[in-house]
């Protein structure tokens, strides 16, 4: 049986660093990156959404689903990846292949302060604060937009998945200042066979 690729499943709440900690471990690793909100502005950019008159935004379920496809598509391809990933207590949708065709190493991050960093960070998003990307997302500003997202924000804790209990080897990273474990210590954890 040929090796199976790695699956380097970034995890957590909005605002926790998954993006910043991904992006940093794939350059590390020499691989490939998927980021299930890049995939999602992807499908928004065909739809027109850096011009003054956008289409409908693309559905989170559309963005997921995409998601999956190109993560499964690598992976059945062999090829080692670093995801980032909200990843929901569902886990994985019934009939997805992904824990089937890789070793599956989850990082999940943590922090306290994550809802007020997925705030701030969209409230200084130049693509978000774009009136027409408001509009197509049915906002009036950017402070509705942020009311929207804070709710969303706030309820989303006891719906993340329990990595705990997913038997994949877990580390738990606190992002509130620097890493801990260290980066080095995460990139070990990644590697060790």
């Amino acid at each position: 049986m040929p090796p199976q690729p790695t699956l380097v499943l970034v995890t957590g709440a909005p605002g926790s660093g998954k993006t910043t900690l991904s992006r940093s471990l794939a350059e590390t690793l020499r691989l490939p990156w998927l980021s299930r909100d890049r995939l999602r502005t992807g499908l928004f950019f065909a739809l027109g959404g850096w011009s003054e008159e956008p289409e409908a935004v693309p559905s989170r379920k559309e963005s997921i689903d995409v998601f999956l496809e190109a993560v499964e598509l690598l992976l059945a391809r062999r090829v080692s990846v670093v995801a980032d990933y909200v990843l929901l207590r569902e886990g994985f949708p019934k009939g997805c292949r992904i824990p089937h065709l890789a070793k599956c190493v989850i990082v999940e991050t943590s922090t306290p302060c994550a809802t007020d960093r997925y705030l701030n960070r969209l409230r200084n998003d130049p693509f978000l604060n774009r009136p027409a990307v408001l509009r197509a997302l049915g906002h009036s500003s950017i402070d509705d937009a942020l009311t929207e997202r804070s709710a969303g924000a706030s309820a989303i804790g006891p719906l993340l998945f329990d990595v705990a209990n997913t038997g994949l080897r877990t580390v738990t990273v606190d992002t509130t200042d620097g890493y801990v474990p260290s980066f080095e210590e995460i990139v070990e954890f990644v590697l060790e066979r």
